[in-house]
């Protein structure tokens, strides 16, 4: 599973992860990291989401990363933003307030591109990865991190054999494995969704299917 899977994905419309409102534990839940006005908030594998606009009327300097140019396009026909196009150092970036967005690979743009961040938002974006570019996501998504940085991380668990990812399951021990031992990490949410995803049962789920939602942080 690599870039041109997702893009593809995007260009057939077959997106039936995007939400057409906000998350609802990000206004729950974000709350708790105190983040001063104009924190930058990176989040990686945005697509078009509306959580990247309730970020950004909650006054925080958001910098969202997103290979699909349809996906770019999409949020800013959703939305009252009219992006302008720049290059920054041989990357495409879209601009509008305090909003940009990075049109490439996650794992192409570097801290000292982008600089290091106040807050990490991922939703969907860990969870859309096979084990062996996890493996590279997480210690990329660590290099943004000052010591002072936040990470809200949503997971989903179940037997990994019943289905195929994606979302693939990643469970709390493999997360240590990741962030061992610079980083706290606190559960901050847990429900099962089993019942709430009748086209996974379709697709063999039969056990359990769990969110889990984490905050994580330097030591």
């Amino acid at each position: 599973m690599n870039i041109s899977y997702w893009k593809n994905r995007w260009e057939k419309g077959n997106t039936g992860w995007h939400m057409d409102h906000v998350y609802p534990l990000l206004p729950k839940l974000w709350p708790q990291f105190n983040l001063p006005a104009n924190a930058k908030v990176l989040v990686p594998l945005c697509g078009k989401s509306i959580d990247l606009l309730w970020l950004l009327q909650k006054n925080f300097h958001v910098i969202g990363i997103e290979v699909s140019a349809k996906a770019i396009k999409q949020l800013e026909r959703n939305s009252s933003l009219f992006f302008t196009c720049t290059n920054r150092k041989g990357h495409t970036v879209f601009e509008a307030n305090s909003m940009e967005i990075w049109k490439d690979d996650f794992l192409n743009i570097s801290p000292d591109v982008i600089g290091k961040v106040d807050a990490i938002y991922d939703k969907a974006a860990l969870i859309a990865l096979p084990p062996e570019i996890r493996k590279k996501y997480i210690p990329h998504l660590q290099s943004f991190c000052h010591s002072h940085t936040q990470i809200l991380l949503q997971t989903f668990e179940y037997k990994q054999e019943e289905m195929q990812g994606p979302p693939f399951s990643v469970s709390q021990k493999e997360l240590r494995t990741y962030f061992n031992p610079n980083f706290e990490i606190k559960l901050l949410y847990e429900k099962s969704k089993l019942n709430e995803f009748e086209r996974f049962k379709e697709r063999g789920l039969t056990s359990y299917f769990i969110e889990k939602v984490y905050q994580i942080y330097p030591k």
